[in-house]
């Protein structure tokens, strides 16, 4: 190891390159004990042709578990995010606009809250700290009020998702009631839906009630948002991938392949999420990662864990998860998908003690880097919000390369994508004929160093937990640039937390449309209930990390040929999602190849790129030989 001095930045910085956790074909990643790293500077990483170092944890932001929505419902649950208005101040510090997707709200035992899908709203600023020591405080009161480089500048509002309902012949809000085995034709697809809902109207009624309901029930995971307003959501009910215009109104559903939806029993369509269908997605695991590429063309889902078909009883097993790309370019909900991968997930100990590993590090979320690299949020169960008394033992962001080694596309394999088609040869073992994705960790969430640096206190699962305690589900993510001349490959990674609203003084609409109250920490043991601070009540507050990455890549350049058509060039490195244009063409041999072979860029400078053949390339506006222009 060496210590890099970076010019501009606040701190010499231990550049360490970890080895040890790049999967590739062969085997899967298990962790019987906590992955921690205590590190104060950066990490670095590479897979094929990226690089990404980590320069660590500088900003965290804290919004109260008991703060309200525009809708009078308790704000919570970061499950899908997107920034807006994104801007360089000038002076050290940045603004924009959160745009945050809930899931489908606060849910207990025999209450279901009629909780319609939502994108809310808030402005902030962001001041990185880029310090050594610790951001201060004594109390717990002091240490979140130095919580503050991320700060809220405006109320939270929000918009409710609309769409037509064919059966009220209304334009409606959806819920996130669970609907049981009720569904409809809409949007020219069979959807969840709920007709009816027989539960109790509070958590502490005493008896239950039916209600009327008459409305398409989603989930929502994992959010996209276009420039002009418009964009995707994840559902867990479908698993389904929703379009919504710029209006906030839902147009459009893509429905995966059979072997994605849920049957109970075989054959027949069933959305609960109370109960494991025979096959298909499983209860409460489905698109939690959509995301689109930066040129608007591909547009990725990934289920949080494997199929029931790919699995059994034992969470561990649940490691083979799908990956599905489709082409969005001219057709916003395309029928079928254009490319299917298997990604191995790693698996762990939920109580972290060396035993073998028993569950899966499900995936919460995916950012889509261009049309092959992505990053995935792969993580544990642990940690406040969980009423069980077990440490944080994985929380980590992967990189995933589609075009580094050689995976399998079997998006054309029709028994594989039938219904209860497998693309295991056992439960968790991936056929040998499919390879699947490769992976690198990128960013390790549980650096003890830089959490308590923030004050963020590991869980270690026998101490008493506190609202700074390192929280369980964090499943929101959202990278913009640093825009920073200096370091023009420097991006900032947002990550958020899904709290599932928890705190002593909810409120959320019951499913007879009025607020209710509820206590999100009823029935746990006092060591699992964070004391009241600034606020009478118990709180799991929302909270954001924000971590300073630098993605670099060796820049490549893959020259397309078609029948009767001109060559053209793409690249696939450089400034992430920028575009190029080819002047004129040369002979690059057959011109039936799909793809010529790639050349790698040995040096390039802004308005001239060297490659280490003779193939004509360009750059801007004139064209390059190897030679020059």
């Amino acid at each position: 190891m060496k210590c890099v001095c970076f010019p501009g930045r606040s701190r010499c910085a231990l550049a360490t390159l970890l080895l040890l956790l790049v999967f590739t074909a062969g085997g899967y990643a298990q962790f019987t004990t906590p992955h921690l790293l205590n590190i104060p500077g950066d990490v670095t990483n590479t897979l094929g042709d990226t690089t990404i170092i980590n320069h660590g944890l500088v900003g965290v932001g804290n919004i109260s578990a008991s703060a309200l929505d525009g809708f009078g419902d308790t704000f919570g649950s970061i499950s899908g995010l997107q920034i807006t208005g994104w801007t360089n101040n000038g002076d050290g510090s940045y603004s924009g606009i959160f745009n945050i997707l809930p899931d489908r709200g606060y849910n207990q035992g025999s209450f279901s809250s009629d909780y319609a899908t939502r994108i809310n709203q808030i402005g902030f600023t962001f001041t990185p700290y880029g310090g050594t020591t610790n951001i201060g405080g004594t109390t717990v009161a002091e240490q979140l009020a130095a919580l503050n480089q991320v700060v809220f500048t405006t109320p939270i509002s929000g918009v409710k998702l609309t769409y037509s309902d064919p059966i009220t012949l209304t334009t409606s809000f959806t819920t996130g009631i669970d609907p049981g085995t009720n569904q409809a034709t809409l949007l020219g697809q069979t959807l969840p839906y709920v007709r009816s809902y027989t539960g109790l109207r509070s958590p502490s009624s005493s008896s239950s009630s039916t209600y009327t309901i008459n409305k398409l029930t989603i989930d929502s995971e994992a959010l996209v948002l276009k420039p002009d307003g418009s964009g995707y959501f994840g559902d867990e009910y479908g698993p389904n991938i929703y379009c919504f215009d710029s209006a906030r109104k839902i147009v459009g559903v893509i429905v995966p392949p059979p072997a994605f939806q849920p049957h109970s029993p075989v054959n027949v369509l069933n959305f609960n999420a109370d109960n494991t269908p025979a096959n298909g997605r499983r209860n409460n695991q489905g698109f939690e990662g959509v995301a689109l590429s930066p040129d608007g063309v591909r547009l990725f889902a990934l289920l949080q864990s494997s199929t029931v078909q790919d699995a059994d009883s034992n969470s561990e097993n649940r490691r083979q998860t799908r990956l599905l790309i489709y082409d969005v370019s001219s057709n916003a909900t395309p029928a079928s998908p254009i490319a299917e991968y298997a990604l191995t997930l790693p698996t762990y100990r939920t109580s972290g003690n060396g035993n073998s590993v028993n569950s899966t590090c499900a995936q919460s979320e995916i950012v889509a880097l261009d049309y092959h690299r992505l990053l995935v949020l792969s993580r544990d169960g642990n940690g406040l919000g969980n009423s069980s008394p077990n440490p944080n033992v994985f929380k980590s962001i992967l990189l995933v390369d589609i075009d580094a080694g050689t995976p399998t596309n079997f998006v054309g394999d029709n028994s594989r994508n039938a219904e209860a088609g497998k693309i295991t040869s056992s439960a968790g073992v991936l056929d040998p004929a499919i390879t699947p994705l490769s992976w690198v960790e990128a960013i390790n969430l549980l650096n003890t160093n830089q959490l308590a640096k923030f004050n963020i206190q590991y869980d270690n699962g026998t101490s008493q937990v506190t609202k700074l305690t390192m929280g369980e589900k964090w499943e929101g993510a959202a990278l913009v640039p640093a825009n920073d001349t200096n370091y023009p490959n420097d991006f900032f990674l947002f990550v958020g937390n899904d709290n599932d609203f928890m705190t002593s003084g909810g409120h959320i609409h019951g499913p007879d449309g009025s607020i209710v109250n509820y206590n999100g920490f009823s029935g746990y043991s006092a060591s699992r209930i964070p004391a009241p601070v600034n606020s009478a009540n118990n709180e799991n507050d929302s909270r954001i990390l924000v971590f300073r990455l630098t993605i670099s890549t060796v820049l490549r350049l893959k020259i397309a040929a078609y029948p009767g058509a001109q060559a053209a060039i793409t690249m696939s490195g450089g400034t992430i999602g920028q575009a190029y244009s080819i002047l004129s063409t040369t002979n690059i041999g057959d011109p039936l190849l799909s793809w010529a072979p790639e050349v790698s860029v040995t040096q390039s400078v802004p308005g001239i790129i060297w490659v280490d053949t003779n193939s004509a390339i360009f750059s801007g506006q004139k064209f390059y030989n190897a030679t020059g222009p």
